[in-house]
């Protein structure tokens, strides 16, 4: 979802190739939607969290770094 969104914005407002740097958290995220989807036992899910978050995190600031470098560069 979160991904679509932030494309979608950033074709509207698509001047900078810089603001397409969240791309390269797709990857991240895409592991962890297959790894989860593996898991039968809902505890098995616990080391997981870790590294979604990690990967959530990598976006937003992926995604930050690409609009700031857009504003200023």
């Amino acid at each position: 979802g979160s991904i679509i969104s932030i494309a979608t914005y950033s074709l509207i407002d698509s001047s900078s190739i810089y603001q397409w740097l969240f791309v390269l958290s797709i990857p991240l995220l895409a592991t962890n939607v297959f790894k989860t989807f593996n898991y039968k036992q809902p505890i098995e899910l616990m080391p997981e969290l870790g590294k979604l978050s990690i990967a959530t995190l990598v976006f937003s600031i992926l995604f930050l770094a690409g609009e700031l470098m857009f504003q200023y560069i």
